[in-house]
């Protein structure tokens, strides 16, 4: 004989059903429905003293975990964590939550972001541009800042690798001096910032353009970089504005010739192919003389 529950406890289940149906949180399909609504709005007002903080931290966070388990999924399940009105229910509340339950929406975005089939949906919800502001944070807002740049930097990098026209919106979008940092205070974090930078001299004259505006071609050389440089170079406009960067000299008094030279004249060995290739194309320029 199976015992109903104390009259409380249905009230509170009651009242718990009816918030998420009012609240448009999630439908009946268990997809988000969710719309900017008034504080009193998607709560019946004789409701309200039923919920306190505490309680509704609790089912966010229940929720929370449902979707972090539903985007661990199988292909299946991720392309209808990947519906448009999902994604932008995740989205909007990036913003209006506290990081932990922050930390693990950015996870369920990285995990959808592994797989290739949920890249175009990402990118149609605008997912780069919610993503980047949250590289935005900093420390003193909380020990979990750290991990929320990474899973957010992880999501970013998933969705830009390999496609130029999401590595463009980035760069449109900001990334670029995050990437600046993570790179040039040695940050764990360098590992998704490197290539990505890197492809963004590839991407397009814009996010070139991005590149060059914010310092990116003063401080960063190395094998791979060189590639990108070349690249910066091949495509330089008749304002010859990456040139000009080129030849600008540093604090040390050398132009950025000067400390490609020292990288091939220095202790590593590196590619000597790779080099000519790239001091090839270099050399076009009627102003570098090495």
């Amino acid at each position: 004989m199976v015992v109903p529950p104390p009259s409380s406890e249905r009230a509170a289940s009651a009242s718990g059903i009816a918030f998420w149906r009012e609240s448009s949180v999630l439908s009946g399909s268990g997809v988000s429905n969710a719309r900017t609504r008034t504080p009193t709005s998607g709560l019946n007002c004789h409701m309200v003293p039923h919920w306190n903080a505490d309680v509704m931290r609790g089912y966010i966070d229940m929720v929370v975990d449902i979707l972090l388990l539903f985007a661990e999924s199988d292909t299946t399940v991720k392309s209808y964590m990947c519906s448009h009105s999902m994604l932008t229910f995740i989205f909007k509340m990036f913003n209006k939550i506290e990081p932990a339950i922050l930390l693990k929406l950015l996870k369920c975005i990285k995990y959808l972001s592994n797989d290739p089939h949920c890249l175009e949906n990402l990118q149609r919800a605008d997912a780069i541009k919610h993503l980047i502001p949250n590289l935005d944070l900093k420390k003193e807002a909380g020990p979990l800042v750290s991990d929320i740049h990474h899973e957010a930097l992880n999501a970013l990098f998933n969705v830009c690798k390999l496609n130029k026209r999401r590595q463009e919106q980035a760069a449109e979008n900001g990334i670029i001096l995050h990437l600046i940092h993570y790179i040039m205070s040695g940050s764990p974090l360098k590992e998704y910032a490197l290539p990505l930078l890197f492809d963004m001299a590839h991407a397009s004259p814009t996010s070139r353009e991005q590149l060059r505006a914010h310092g990116g071609l003063d401080d960063i050389w190395s094998v791979t970089a060189l590639d990108s440089i070349a690249a910066c170079l091949a495509h330089d406009n008749y304002k010859k504005k990456v040139e000009q960067a080129m030849l600008r000299k540093d604090n040390k008094n050398l132009e950025a010739s000067d400390v490609i030279l020292g990288r091939i004249n220095g202790p590593k060995v590196f590619s000597l192919d790779f080099f000519a290739l790239d001091l090839f194309v270099q050399l076009q320029m009627e102003k570098l003389y090495f």
